[in-house]
């Protein structure tokens, strides 16, 4: 016999802004993910950009993601803000196609952010600057994490369970953002990203560190991460927050986990 929905999970389905395909699988997942060690063999797997953040800031406004952060701030040159909304305009439209084929839009993605780091690059960008670059945006409401998301990382360090976020923006400024909002645990948060590389001397970002994490990579990255690592390796229920980039690499890792209790949320 399945076991009856709980109160706070007949509230959730009941709100008109959660879409659950199937309240009894999810009740089920849930009820066997508490009786299978409970907190103790859980984790979460989580993007960034438009997922842990905001994707609209105030009405019809769009909130910016790791690499739009860059083209908010004024001290950067007007011809990193024309050649970083042009590559924006070619590339995104090829980003969203889901008719063209995976190798041909590869190609493209690895195009696109290999310029667009090449552009960052070529503004002076300092290791102590970049905190400032997230504080501009962040008080000029260019971005802003989802309610209760600080909460969330809050609870899960605090009950000890591992998150994982997993971005193809930039793991620095995701650092940074968590920061602001007190919301950064190292000792429980791995961070699979992008990431930037300083001149152990001068401090000006110079590079990124490979590989190169963008939307047809993620499942790689993903994988490598947690083969990796024992911790999350060995915990096999996984709730899951993500946009649509995420989705194979998120199937792909519960394979992995040799996991049938992925929940997932979008």
């Amino acid at each position: 016999m399945s076991p009856p929905m709980s109160p706070s999970l007949a509230r959730l389905a009941a709100r008109s802004n959660v879409h659950i395909r199937d309240v009894k699988v999810v009740r089920d997942k849930l009820h066997k993910m508490i009786e299978d060690g409970g907190l103790d063999n859980l984790q979460i797997v989580t993007d960034f950009d438009r997922t842990l953040t905001s994707h609209y800031v105030s009405p019809g406004v769009s909130g910016q993601s790791c690499h739009g952060i860059f083209e908010t701030y004024p001290k950067f040159t007007d011809d990193f803000f024309a050649r970083s909304r042009a590559l924006l305009n070619k590339y995104h439209p090829i980003e969203m196609d889901p008719y063209m084929a995976r190798e041909e839009k590869h190609k493209h993605m690895d195009f696109w952010w290999t310029e667009t780091q090449k552009l960052i690059c070529e503004q002076e960008v300092y290791k102590h600057g970049v905190e400032d670059i997230v504080e501009f945006a962040r008080q000029s409401n260019k971005f802003s994490l989802r309610s209760m998301a600080p909460e969330m990382l809050q609870l899960a360090h605090k009950d000890g369970v591992p998150v994982t976020i997993l971005s193809a923006g930039i793991g620095n400024i995701i650092e940074y953002v968590l920061k602001g909002y007190d919301a950064l645990f190292p000792d429980n948060t791995e961070i699979v990203s992008n990431i930037m590389e300083f001149d152990p001397d001068t401090e000006r970002l110079v590079s990124f560190r490979g590989p190169q994490i963008h939307c047809l990579t993620k499942k790689s990255a993903l994988t490598d991460y947690i083969t990796h690592d024992q911790q999350r390796k060995e915990r096999h229920n996984v709730i899951c927050t993500h946009g649509v980039s995420l989705r194979r690499p998120l199937n792909c890792y519960a394979r992995t986990l040799d996991s049938d209790r992925l929940v997932v949320t979008q």
